[in-house]
């Protein structure tokens, strides 16, 4: 389901000061939800993080569209498929032992030099100025003892460029903006330790069969499109995208920081015979920097780094996904995920 460009002009000419109003944590286009049931159609949604903020300063109506307004909070999936792979692939953990655990989601290439490396979330690795032992491991890091010597048997490399929100959308403000929340880093330790790299997602059984073989393209996501993900934490689960062109606060930062741009997913099992998305969710702490795939074709379209939390309003955790447009992953850290 297309978003027509009109829509999102109406939606960018409310935006900043509906974000400005306490408590609302994010805005988008897609489904309309009412009682927490998906309809047919679409709606801006507003994103508060309590009931006390549904306001009459909320309007009913954006652009024609009607506004549903949610209570919900997401937060960073930061862990388990803990096993350790020589020939590394997608979708398994990685680990930054000053940060935190993740999911590395593919073996990416630079769009100038052809160099291979791992790709997550910042909020998983880290930044560049970290050295070792401070960087990025798999599965996990052997015990940092100070005064022992550190062996390098399981370390992949140091993180190479990130790029988070940091850029200011008018002169002087304090607010601060960006496309994605993600992160290469280097592979040359992994290699010279013996391990390949390889191009293919894991599957839903730790070693087992691979999801797909490599990602063949990359496309923005569209409203209602079936997608899937394997994460280290929750491995294969499926969904649907009930939004796009989100604009919601990006909780791994400071609390003036946000994320544009951004999908919304919601956990959607089309075969549950197979017993896939157990407990009705889509991602849980531990799958941030899994690539958010279409359920049938093998296009990345996203990178999770977010998952609401569990909260008194009767929400499950991890029913619903936060993911940027792979596109834009793509755009700001110079690579391409398909080779």
């Amino acid at each position: 389901m297309d978003v027509p460009d009109d829509l999102v002009k109406a939606k960018t000419r409310v935006e900043r000061d509906l974000l400005a109003l306490p408590g609302v944590t994010g805005m988008g286009i897609g489904l309309r939800e009412e009682g927490g049931e998906l309809l047919d159609e679409l709606a801006v949604r507003v994103q508060v993080d309590h009931p006390r903020h549904i306001t009459e300063e909320i309007p009913d109506e954006i652009g024609g569209l009607p506004v549903s307004v949610i209570v919900r909070e997401i937060q960073p999936c930061v862990a388990p498929d803990t096993l350790r792979y020589g020939d590394l692939p997608g979708g398994v953990m990685v680990r930054n032992p000053l940060v935190a655990e993740g999911t590395m989601g593919a073996v990416v290439e630079d769009a100038h030099t052809a160099e291979l490396f791992g790709l997550t979330c910042y909020h998983v690795a880290g930044g560049p100025e970290n050295d070792f032992p401070h960087t990025v491991w798999q599965p996990v890091n052997p015990p940092l003892v100070v005064g022992s010597t550190v062996p390098r048997t399981d370390h992949l490399g140091r993180v190479d460029r990130v790029d988070v929100p940091r850029t200011p959308p008018l002169p002087g403000s304090p607010v601060l903006v960006g496309l994605v929340d993600a992160a290469v880093f280097r592979l040359d330790d992994a290699t010279s330790n013996g391990r390949t790299l390889s191009r293919r997602i894991v599957g839903r059984t730790p070693g087992g069969a691979d999801l797909i073989a490599k990602v063949t393209a990359t496309a923005r996501s569209s409203v209602t499109q079936p997608v899937r993900k394997r994460g280290s934490q929750t491995l294969l689960t499926f969904g649907r995208v009930i939004a796009n062109f989100w604009t919601v606060q990006w909780s791994a930062g400071a609390s003036n920081t946000w994320l544009i741009d951004q999908a919304e997913i919601l956990a959607d099992d089309p075969r549950p015979a197979e017993d896939i998305n157990p407990d009705g969710i889509f991602a849980r702490p531990g799958d941030s920097g899994s690539l958010v795939l279409d359920a049938t074709q093998p296009t990345a379209v996203g990178l999770l780094w977010g998952a609401n939390k569990a909260g008194e309003f009767g929400s499950v955790e991890g029913r619903i996904g936060m993911m940027s447009e792979i596109v834009n992953v793509e755009a700001q850290l110079g690579v391409t995920v398909p080779v």
